[in-house]
This record gives C-alpha cells, structure tokens and sequence, in this order.
C-alpha cells in the first residue's frame, strides 16, 4: 500500500516556476507574481538545489530552460490543473446537492406525496437520485434499522433509542363505509351528514391492518382510553384489498381522509365522522439515530413538508401541519 510522503516541493514553487517558464525572464515573472526579483531567482535556485539538476540557464536576455526544466514545467503545469479541478470539485460540494436518497411512505401518504416530490427532487436537484418505498409502519421501521432506508413516515412514534423522530402533520380519523351500507345521508362529497361516536364502533365489523402495524395500534390506544374495544373480524396489511372490502361493503375500516380520495370522487366510499372522542392521527418522520446524515437527506427531509404544504392546499384537504 502506497504511503505518502512529505512532498519536497511546494504548490508555490511549481506556480512560481511555472510563470518563469511562461515569461522566460525574471523580472516579468516576478512582476507577474508580485514579488521582489531575488526572492523569484532564490525560489529557483533552491528547486536546483532540492532536485540536485539545473532547471534553468541564465543569460543577459533573460533565462532559458534546461530539459529537466522543461519537464518540471510540464508537470507543475498538470499539478495546478489537477489541483484546481480538486479544489472546484470540493466547492462545489458545499454547494452542490447531490447523493441516493431512499424514503418509506405507507401507502396513503404516497398516494398523495409520492409523484409530486419525486418531480420536485428531479427539477430542483437533479443531481439527487431519490428512491420511493411504499411500506406499512413495520416494514418501514425494519429498513431504517437495516439501513435500507433514509428516512420514513410512520404513524406510531418509534420508541426505542434506536431511532429518532419529529411529529409532521395531524388529521383525523372516519369510519369508511359503503355509501348504500350507511343508513343517513351522505354529502356530494362523500362525507356523512351525521357523525358516528366512537362507542359505536363497537358494533361495526371493521377491516383492519395487522396489531403491529402503527396506525391501528395508534387507533385502538385513543379508544381504549374510553373504554372502546374495536370489533376487528378481518387483519390485512393491504390498504387497497382493505378498501375493497369496504367497497364491497364486506365491512367497514378505519382511515383517514387522504387514503380514500379517488374512492371519494368516484362515489364508491363514504367517510363518517367520528366523535365522542375524534380519533387524531400523527404522523411522523423517522431516521435511525446512527444512520449518516448527508446534505440529500437533510433536503429532502424539508422538501417534504414544502411538498406537503402545497398538496395540502391544491387537494384542500383537512391536515394541520405541525
């Protein structure tokens, strides 16, 4: 293995020499190079002296260069490109964006901020290759500590020291129902007329993602508090089979406003308010505590909020950023 050395030469003196070699003549170098004549003609002698060869030949017209001459102006030449480009390349580093970054979403997030930041991370830091995987809590959770993933939203605050963790955003949680499995009324735009309490829930067959999954778990300890125990008869980590079930009116589910919007529009789910207490979800963005946090990551992490913002106010929907 190759073990550097302290050089015996310095930057300056390749600069110097390489002006000399340019000028032919001392005293335009030195003019160049603002510095005094004998301090120039010293800087040469002690390259002589370093590399045991004659550089230079001296006359009254000025200064000739020897062949080794020749050569160490080639190579100063290289060595200040080099060094430069290095110098360029580090700089742009501090102002450069660039690097893989990888993002866990559950799929009702992803659903409405996948595309938008993706495009957003592609037009404002082209240099950042970003990476969208669409995971329930669980899943999420397990890549971060693999270190598969960057970063991940997740519905249940992590709670080990593993990882760390900011509150997002928060929104409320509906029943899902069938429109013709709802006996009241329902609004053009999907919502019930009539709110449903939360004590009720305890008769309804309910869809729901497995235990270990954050957002039921999140749901079942806001209830559990009033002494509400959820009539789970169906556990499936599928968000799109789950709402086909609703759709089917196989049974009902518990979700918020954004996993449902195209079910909305096209008329196929209705979403009951919940009240006596109102279900809140948080969401979160989580990191593993000892994963690197490179300049991409820490972009992306505040692209996701001014994406969320805009997404937020475009589709009007009922989330209160944190």
């Amino acid at each position: 293995m190759y073990k550097p050395r302290p050089p015996l030469i310095e930057l300056k003196q390749f600069y110097y020499f390489l002006t000399l070699s340019r000028h032919r003549s001392i005293s335009a170098a030195a003019q160049e190079l603002g510095i005094a004549q004998p301090s120039l003609s010293q800087c040469v002698s002690n390259l002589e002296s370093r590399l045991n060869i004659d550089l230079v030949i001296r006359g009254s017209s000025g200064v000739q260069l020897t062949e080794a001459g020749d050569e160490l102006a080639r190579y100063a030449a290289e060595v200040i490109e080099r060094t430069d480009a290095a110098i360029e390349r580090i700089s742009e580093l501090g102002t450069k964006v660039r690097g893989a970054v990888s993002l866990g979403l559950p799929p009702s997030l992803s659903a409405i901020l996948g595309v938008p930041l993706l495009e957003t991370v592609q037009n404002q830091h082209p240099s950042v290759q970003m990476t969208i995987v669409e995971a329930l809590d669980r899943t999420t959770l397990d890549l971060l500590s693999s270190g598969e993933l960057d970063l991940g939203c997740v519905y249940a605050q992590p709670d080990t020291n593993e990882f760390s963790s900011w509150a997002m955003f928060q929104e409320d949680i509906f029943l899902a129902t069938a429109p013709d499995n709802w006996p009241h009324e329902i609004k053009p735009d999907g919502f019930a007329t009539r709110p449903i309490e939360a004590i009720t829930l305890q008769e309804l067959p309910l869809a729901m993602p497995r235990a270990t999954q954050g957002s039921r778990r999140m749901i079942e300890r806001a209830v559990r508090k009033y002494g509400i125990r959820l009539n789970i008869v169906t556990e499936i980590d599928s968000v799109p089979q789950m709402l086909e079930l609703v759709e089917r009116a196989s049974c009902y589910s518990l979700v918020p406003q954004k996993a449902v919007l195209p079910q909305l529009a096209a008329g196929t789910i209705a979403l009951v308010p919940i009240v006596a207490p109102t279900i809140r979800q948080t969401t979160f963005i989580a990191r593993k505590s000892s994963h690197p946090t490179t300049r991409a990551i820490a972009v992306v992490e505040e692209l996701i909020v001014t994406v969320l913002k805009d997404v937020i106010r475009r589709r009007k929907l009922d989330i209160d950023l944190m």
